[in-house]
């Protein structure tokens, strides 16, 4: 992600904040039946992961080595609690415990790259995760907000790579399409928030700020302005950006 977030990461300054969240979702989920406290217990241990991501990902050592060892601990609690006893959604597939022992390789991982200073290694390295997370829940049916969340960040990686390219008309031509494709997918985020999101402000400020930032790739790509487009392209990231790092 670009450099220019630098400002809405501030990874060590929510990490208490994102304790209590997990604490929070930790005793909902106890209300709950497996299926439901599994996914909050998850959702807990994920927020950290999204700080980790941006802390490495913006060269931020202290910050990336804090927010990892808390994901460090955060996961070791989550594969203690569930890898023996998967959770309904996950009873029947055998790559459920290896794939949360995958993950808390791939944080120690990161861990011994982040303290040997190789902050952007460490972040390639934690996106692993939410790949190996992503397989689990697409091998056994299961749809969450971060899928949607993901679905979304990989359609604009893959629109901003016209960015680096002559945005002749027939370029311009994908773009539109593309931004229709990106419109759906935003909606799709708002129609089905995090439990966390529901019923909040911010959320809505945030997927509001996304789908104008979508709106406007939208009308510059329809009216053909390459310049339009270019400045249209360059304000994707950032609404995504803040998005995900609270409700991702």
């Amino acid at each position: 992600m670009a450099s220019n977030m630098t400002s809405i990461s501030k990874a060590g300054k929510r990490l208490g904040a994102t304790v209590a969240l997990m604490a929070l979702l930790a005793a909902t989920g106890a209300q709950a039946g497996p299926f439901s406290e599994f996914e909050s217990d998850l959702r807990g241990v994920y927020a950290v992961y999204r700080n980790a991501l941006f802390a490495t990902n913006q060269n931020k050592a202290e910050e990336s080595a804090r927010a990892t060892n808390a994901l460090a601990e955060g996961w070791k609690k989550l594969e203690a609690k569930w890898a023996k006893s998967a959770p309904p959604q996950y009873a029947d597939d055998a790559q459920f415990a290896p794939t949360l022992t995958a993950a808390a390789n791939e944080i120690a991982t990161a861990n011994k790259q982040i303290a040997a200073g190789e902050l952007g290694v460490a972040h390639l390295t934690l996106e692993k995760i939410r790949d190996q997370l992503g397989a689990l829940r697409v091998r056994n049916n299961v749809v969450t907000s971060s899928d949607r969340m993901n679905d979304f960040h990989e359609e604009m990686e893959k629109t901003l790579e016209h960015a680096k390219s002559d945005l002749t008309p027939a370029v311009i031509g994908e773009i539109r399409g593309e931004a229709a494709v990106l419109a759906y997918l935003a909606d799709r985020i708002a129609a089905a928030p995090p439990p966390e999101a529901r019923n909040s402000e911010e959320f809505g400020q945030l997927i509001l700020a996304t789908k104008a930032s979508v709106k406007m790739l939208q009308d510059a790509s329809s009216s053909g302005d390459a310049t339009a487009v270019k400045r249209a392209l360059q304000g994707l990231k950032k609404p995504y950006a803040m998005l995900f790092l609270k409700f991702g």
